[in-house]
């Protein structure tokens, strides 16, 4: 099975340095640069990259934060039967809500921030796509942030990574507690890891032998 790694914002891929060595899986890890590209310029970019190295073969995509938002649209947009899973860990998929009084600095910093607000074309697309394949999204929270009212993650409210997806397959949410970055670090999210790819895996054989009867 081949995974592709899609880190987060201002990360590289260094970031999956612990969850992704051991798996027994072709990996490959897309970087990009979120200061220089838009949303839409990034997805188009992992599609071209995830052609080259894979050909015609199946995908399976993993991503943190910013990434896990890239690796859903890019996955239903470009590759929906070609996808054997999603896994998105401490994504925003309801959206960034940036407070008012430091949103100028934070669009500054990085305007992609602004094409994935809560009502966002981009987050209405994600929450509409009707997906072609499983998903399991990893929930992060631990810290408290003055900047979010409620649960947090320490960057992101818990509000805006829950969701519940429109799929033909299988959807899984699991809560990790544990804060933004370092969930990357956890023993439970690389066993998470695990069992998400072997569901995916699993996946991919009931497709095969489907495809196997229609002949």
């Amino acid at each position: 099975m081949n995974i592709v790694f899609v880190h987060g914002a201002w990360a590289t891929k260094e970031s999956f340095n612990y969850i992704a060595p051991d798996l027994k899986h072709n990996k490959y890890f897309f970087e990009y640069d979120c200061q220089k590209n838009n949303f839409l310029q990034i997805c188009e970019k992992l599609k071209d990259f995830t052609k080259y190295m894979l050909d015609d073969e199946r995908v399976v995509f993993v991503g943190h934060s910013l990434g896990g938002l890239i690796s859903l649209y890019t996955a239903q947009t470009y590759f929906p039967d070609a996808c054997n899973g999603v896994m998105t860990i401490s994504s925003p998929v309801k959206g960034i809500y940036i407070n008012p009084l430091i949103r100028p600095f934070m669009y500054l910093r990085s305007p992609i921030l602004n094409e994935v607000s809560p009502d966002s074309n981009i987050i209405r697309s994600i929450n509409k796509f009707e997906y072609e394949f499983p998903i399991v999204s990893v929930v992060s929270v631990s810290s408290f942030s003055p900047a979010h009212i409620g649960e947090s993650d320490g960057v992101l409210p818990v509000t805006a990574q829950m969701w519940k997806p429109k799929t033909k397959e299988t959807f899984e949410i699991t809560k990790i507690n544990n804060s933004h970055n370092e969930i990357l670090l956890t023993k439970s999210l690389y066993d998470k890891v695990w069992d998400a790819t072997r569901n995916f895996n699993t996946f991919e054989k009931k497709l095969e032998m489907l495809r196997k009867r229609n002949v």
